[in-house]
């Protein structure tokens, strides 16, 4: 009685699987891949598989790919199994998914049969003795790429480039032209480094050059007492107020005391300083040259 239950059980949930085969039987190639769902529920009951069948070779024509459980979208637990077929016959032959036999916990291992399938060669081992089609063909030429067009579009980017970089140097030349002319300092910066830079400060034009900035730079003559409205007329001068004003204590010591030597006074420093603040105030980010 309990052998004849055994068997009875068993057949129950066989019977009560649901496999899903692939959507067709025949029409199979060299490297085509298709799928087999089980479904993981035997007599309303969910089935759990002790190991999932591993990926190899499965006879001398197809090849398990992968086995993993998916949901489907009514929260239903499947089987899905993905074979390839790597081998094929030189004609028309039937062949068939292996069988399984899946370990499910707590149950009578399940039992699959195999089905049936059938695979087909590529092209035909021999081609009838009618036709001019061959079994090889001779090698497609490549397309010519156009290098002339390739040549022409190069001269073009290397002409823009080119256009950019005169434009560019342009009006670098400009702007720095513009600048000696329009910005006083910057005048003045130009002429002191033509001067002999070693002992500027005992050059009288030196002297002259700067002073002919401050004048210009207020738009009219600037001395000790009037350093006040310069700096209120230029702000930016207000961080060198107090070497201005040294400025022109040793400029009237020089001219107008005539003492025998005279407190040096760095006048290439001070006119790079007036240079870079003034191009910082107008606009300008270049730095001056010793």
């Amino acid at each position: 009685m309990l052998l004849g239950l055994f068997l009875l059980s068993a057949t129950g949930v066989d019977a009560d699987v649901i496999v899903e085969q692939p959507s067709r039987a025949f029409g199979y190639f060299i490297g085509d891949v298709f799928e087999q769902r089980i479904r993981m529920e035997s007599s309303g009951l969910e089935l759990e598989l002790v190991k999932l069948p591993t990926s190899e070779r499965v006879g001398p024509w197809l090849y398990r790919l992968s086995s993993t459980l998916v949901d489907d979208e009514l929260g239903r637990r499947w089987l899905e199994l993905k074979y390839q077929v790597i081998n094929t016959a030189t004609e028309l032959k039937a062949i068939s998914l292996p069988a399984l036999e899946l370990a499910v916990a707590d149950g009578i291992p399940l039992a699959i049969n195999s089905w049936p399938i059938s695979i087909s060669p590529l092209t035909p081992a021999a081609l009838p003795a009618d036709t001019a089609a061959t079994l090889m063909l001779p090698d497609r030429q490549p397309v010519l790429v156009d290098s002339n067009l390739a040549a022409r579009r190069l001269n073009l980017t290397g002409l823009a480039l080119a256009a950019t970089l005169a434009l560019w140097l342009g009006w670098w030349f400009w702007r720095r032209n513009a600048d000696a002319i329009r910005l006083p300092f910057t005048r003045a910066w130009h002429d002191l480094r033509k001067l002999n830079t070693s002992l500027l400060d005992e050059e009288p034009d030196a002297w002259f050059i700067l002073h002919r900035a401050f004048n210009d730079s207020a738009g009219r003559t600037v001395s000790r007492a009037t350093i006040d409205e310069l700096i209120k007329q230029q702000d930016w001068l207000e961080t060198f107020e107090s070497r201005i004003a040294d400025f022109y204590v040793a400029s009237a010591t020089r001219f107008f005391e005539h003492e025998a030597q005279p407190r040096p006074l760095e006048l290439i420093e001070l006119g790079r300083d007036l240079y870079l603040a003034e191009k910082r105030h107008a606009g300008g980010s270049r730095q001056a040259r010793r």
